[in-house]
């Protein structure tokens, strides 16, 4: 964070732990089998993530308190998962999305 402050740097940095991805990133950019299913500042995507696949990694972050983390309701992911050499055309999500529609076969990557 020194570095991009002081030296004006942009960085691509590459984790699961969207935890620490908000801490350091100014914005997110949220992929699936190579697709970017959703961008947004870091506050935004953290507080009112959109996609699916977005709303399921939110809610693969631990809360530090015990009993809220104990009470929460996580979405368990369902479906087949498709092959990166083989993937399902328009959202490559589909197969495995709880909100799918008929629409998300043609649908492209999200801005």
């Amino acid at each position: 964070m020194e570095l991009q402050r002081d030296m004006g740097l942009s960085m691509i940095f590459i984790a699961h732990d969207l935890s620490v991805v908000k801490h350091i990133s100014d914005r997110i950019v949220v992929m699936y089998l190579g697709r970017q299913m959703e961008t947004a500042t870091a506050d935004t995507l953290t507080t009112a993530p959109e996609h699916p696949y977005t709303q399921a990694l939110i809610s693969s972050v631990l809360i530090p308190d015990p009993a809220l983390e104990k009470a929460r309701v996580r979405p368990i992911l369902e479906g087949e998962l498709p092959s990166p050499l083989a993937p399902p055309s328009g959202c490559v999500f589909r197969t495995r999305c709880p909100k799918v529609q008929a629409s998300c076969a043609g649908a492209t990557a999200r801005k």
